[in-house]
C-alpha cells in the first residue's frame, strides 16, 4: 500500500470531491472502451521509452489507464484519478493501486515515495499549477523522473480560431493554457534538464510552436538517487 500523510476529510471536503467526480464522469462520460488515438500511442510510447522499469511509479489522471498499459509491467504503479468510475476500470483491469482523490493541491504520499511520476494530460486541467508541481517535486525521489504531456494551446489552428473568435480550447475542464515557452519556464521552476519533444502535427519537428499537437516533457528532481 502507499504511505498515505496523516489527515482527516470533513463533511465538506468530501462533498467537494463528490462534486468534482462527478463533473468529470458527466464530462467524460464512459471510458471504458475508448481506445488510444495515434497522438495518444505515441506519447504513451514515448513515456513507456523514458520510464523503463523497476520504478515506484506514480500515474496522476490516470484516466481508464490507457497509456499506464505501455509503462505498467515492470514497475510498482499507483494509479491516481478524481473519475471514480474510470479508477475502478484500472483496478479491475490493470490489479494496481489506486487512490481517488483530488490531487491538484495536495498529494496524500509522503515526502520521496516515488521514483517516476506521470502526468499526462493532466497539468492543463490544474487550477494553481505550481502548487501542483511542488507536490510532484515533493513526492519525488532526489533524481526522480518526472514525464508528461499538455495540449499545445497556441498552435497555428489555435491562434487561428481565436483570431475567428472562437475559444483557444473548447474543453470547458482545461483551466490552463502552455505554449513551448510558457511549458519549459514553469517547469524549470521545480525540475532540471527538462526536454519538451513535440507529438504529432505536419512541421511540428521543425516549427513546435506552432505546428505541434501536444507538447510531452520529461524532466528530474534535483539530486541523486544513489543507484
Amino acid at each position: 500500500m502507499h504511505a498515505a500523510m496523516p489527515g482527516s476529510n470533513d463533511d465538506a471536503s468530501d462533498d467537494r470531491l463528490e462534486k468534482i467526480a462527478r463533473f468529470h464522469a458527466e464530462r467524460y462520460g464512459d471510458r471504458s472502451g475508448v481506445g488510444l488515438n495515434a497522438s495518444a500511442r505515441m506519447r504513451a510510447e514515448l513515456f513507456a521509452g523514458w520510464i523503463g522499469t523497476g520504478k515506484r511509479l506514480l500515474e496522476v489522471g490516470c484516466g481508464t489507464g490507457v497509456h499506464l498499459d505501455f509503462y505498467v509491467r515492470g514497475n510498482d504503479v499507483v494509479a491516481m484519478d478524481v473519475d471514480k468510475p474510470a479508477l475502478e476500470v484500472v483496478r479491475e483491469r490493470l490489479g494496481v493501486e489506486t487512490v481517488w482523490g483530488d490531487f491538484s493541491t495536495r498529494l496524500p504520499f509522503e515526502d520521496a515515495t516515488f521514483d517516476a511520476v506521470v502526468a499526462g494530460e493532466t497539468l492543463e486541467h490544474m487550477p494553481y499549477p505550481t502548487i501542483f508541481l511542488a507536490e510532484i517535486r515533493r513526492v519525488l525521489r532526489p533524481g526522480g523522473l518526472f514525464v508528461g504531456s499538455v495540449p499545445n494551446a497556441y498552435r497555428y489552428r489555435n491562434r487561428l480560431d481565436v483570431l475567428r473568435g472562437r475559444p483557444i480550447d473548447a474543453d470547458p475542464a482545461h483551466v490552463q493554457f502552455f505554449s513551448l515557452a510558457s511549458l519549459r519556464a514553469i517547469l524549470s521552476r521545480d525540475f532540471e534538464a527538462v526536454e519538451i519533444v513535440p507529438v504529432r502535427g505536419k512541421w511540428s519537428g521543425r516549427f513546435p510552436s506552432l505546428f505541434a499537437h501536444k507538447l510531452a516533457w520529461r524532466g528530474r528532481k534535483p539530486g541523486t538517487d544513489g543507484r
